[in-house]
């Protein structure tokens, strides 16, 4: 008979051990409180910037275009 082994918890061969993970949220959250968001040139907003701009360089109504604009 086939005994099957009890379910780990996270990703196999990934991940921080319970303690770790604690200290990783406190320690980023209290970096957070400290730094908190940058009131310019936020990375996210450049990255969206980034992408409109590509989008409205590189998109048309055509399949090769658009296959372009999903490549980059």
């Amino acid at each position: 008979m086939i005994v099957p082994s009890p379910p780990r918890s996270g990703l196999p061969g990934r991940g921080l051990s319970r303690p770790g993970r604690g200290t990783g949220l406190l320690l980023g959250g209290a970096l957070d409180a400290v730094l908190g968001d940058p009131r310019r040139a936020h990375p996210v907003a450049a990255f969206g910037a980034a992408a409109m701009r590509a989008e409205a360089r590189l998109w048309s109504d055509s399949r090769i275009r658009g296959a372009g604009l999903l490549a980059a």
